[in-house]
């Protein structure tokens, strides 16, 4: 994941401040899902594949009392804002277990049997072979351990506010490409399929279950949004002149819109499985 790792590793504070706000719902929704899953005690040992600025981590932490949390993630820069983020918001003593490390989800570097649990969030799309990274979370969990993950499920409804800023895009011919990077495994297609490969990977007692994330926005943080995150590098690419423009002319046209335009929903599913034991 290098050339994704390198854009992680550029937008981490941004991240933070833009995009882990929008995903947090899904993730509390994970915890209170494997809370339901778990028949036994809370996890003491708890990976989090992915774990970007560590909003999945932090949580568990807190939610597990007794539980360490390795946050592991291919992007350093992002587990240096989910350390910082640890300190900021933690009492010392919950942040203490919480330890970070950088890697491929496909090639972990962590004993067989490590883990309790095994958790991602808005991770297993982006890897380049999602089969072999079940794979490697089924050899780190220990006999009896629990997979929990969320991810995009293919689909969702039309967002009007970003269709009206590709509409300007396309019409100044601004240069909205993005830099070449490694194949990915993308979005689930079904929760019927996601069932189905977890159990390829060797996982059973295997459940996969669809929802919806939403978050409002308004025509303010949402250009805010666009600016500062999901769109910057083309917003960085452009002379000040053409940046202005770009910000009022989108400003003008999201005006034009009902609040409830700014209402986004989005397609997810969670997957679940045991390893035999």
């Amino acid at each position: 994941m290098g050339t994704i790792a390198a854009r992680y590793d550029r937008s981490a504070v941004s991240y933070e401040r833009w995009w882990a706000p929008v995903l947090a719902p899904a993730v509390a929704g994970l915890l209170d899902d494997v809370d339901r899953v778990l028949d036994g005690p809370a996890p003491t040992r708890a990976l989090d594949i992915g774990a970007g600025t560590g909003t999945l981590a932090r949580a568990a932490v807190m939610r597990w009392p007794g539980a360490s949390v390795v946050g592991f993630d291919g992007s350093a820069a992002m587990l240096d804002v989910a350390a910082a983020e640890a300190d900021r918001t933690l009492e010392p003593a919950v942040a203490a277990r919480l330890s970070w490390a950088t890697g491929l989800a496909q090639a972990m570097p962590f004993a067989d049997g490590s883990f309790d649990i095994v958790m991602s969030s808005f991770v297993m799309q982006l890897v380049p072979d999602r089969l072999a990274a079940l794979r490697e979370a089924f050899r780190v969990l220990r006999p009896g351990g629990l997979l929990g993950y969320v991810t995009w499920l293919e689909g969702g409804e039309p967002f009007q506010p970003d269709a009206i800023f590709q509409e300007l895009v396309d019409e100044d011919a601004l240069d909205d490409t993005l830099e070449a990077e490694e194949a990915r495994s993308g979005d689930l297609p079904s929760a019927t399929s996601a069932a189905a490969q977890a159990r390829r990977a060797g996982f059973r007692r295997v459940s996969a279950r669809v929802g919806t994330l939403e978050h409002r926005w308004t025509a303010r943080s949402y250009l805010s949004f666009l600016e500062r995150y999901d769109a910057a590098d083309l917003f960085e690419t452009l002379a000040p002149g053409a940046r202005g423009r770009l910000r009022e002319r989108t400003a003008e046209r999201l005006a034009r819109l009902t609040p409830g335009a700014f209402t986004w929903r989005a397609p997810i599913v969670s997957v679940f499985g045991r390893r035999p034991g």
